[in-house]
């Protein structure tokens, strides 16, 4: 499998582990929404489950 096209919107994204990390503070009620995307590569011989 191969992940492509990562956009890490804000976050850190440390690339050796493939882990993003946000750091923030919210106050109470608050809602916060960040975006991030990838695409999955496989070959058509494999199965994944999700």
């Amino acid at each position: 499998m191969k992940i492509d096209d990562i956009e890490t919107g804000t976050s850190n994204y440390d690339d050796k582990k493939g882990i993003l990390k946000w750091t923030l503070k919210l106050d109470a009620n608050v809602k916060k929404t960040y975006k991030f995307s990838y695409s999955l590569k496989y070959p058509k011989y494999k199965r994944v489950n999700s």
